[in-house]
């Protein structure tokens, strides 16, 4: 069994790999039902054992649970007691934390690629960025590829408002428009 910190530092095993996909994957918890479902053959897991979740699904707070995440999605939310998590699982102690799906950030503004891994670091697995331009689409395509670390990132164009010609002025009249 790998743990958190070990030295094996395989590309499927890397903390930030493991950490992405687990953010990436606790949207589906909003709608899921807890359940259990193996994960494919040889697909790394990561698995949160003792963690506090809070779904989106009421006032409550699930504790000691275990939770399971293999190929970009979770697996299995169970009772840590109840929990059969794989010998080849990256665990990491969930006790005294707490676990909630991935935050969607709708209004961002950014150009440097940096500020992807401080959205992931602070729970924003998805990001509107409603002025894009060249930089924005390129990190869009990049980061489903792992070429970049970072959010889902839902993007528009540049923005047509206030398009004008420098030296023009807006019409007060009808006829001036």
């Amino acid at each position: 069994m790998s743990r958190i910190g070990s030295r094996d530092t395989r590309p499927e095993l890397t903390v930030r790999r493991l950490l992405r996909a687990a953010l990436a994957a606790l949207a589906p918890l909003l709608a899921c039902h807890p359940g259990d479902v193996s994960p494919p053959p040889g697909e790394a897991t990561l698995a949160i054992d003792g963690v506090s979740v809070i779904p989106m699904g009421g006032e409550r707070v699930l504790t000691g649970m275990a939770v399971l995440v293999g190929g970009g999605r979770v697996l299995a939310v169970r009772a840590s007691a109840d929990a059969d998590i794989p010998d080849s699982a990256v665990r990491v102690e969930g006790r005294d934390r707490f676990l909630i799906p991935g935050l969607n950030d709708m209004h961002v503004h950014f150009r440097e690629k940096q500020a992807l891994g401080r959205f992931l670091a602070t729970g924003v697995t998805g990001v509107r960025i409603l002025s894009g331009g060249p930089h924005t689409l390129d990190f869009r395509d990049r980061v489903p590829r792992g070429e970049l670390l970072g959010p889902d990132i839902h993007t528009a164009g540049a923005s047509i408002e206030d398009c004008r010609p420098r030296n023009s002025r807006p019409s007060s009249t009808p006829r001036g428009a």
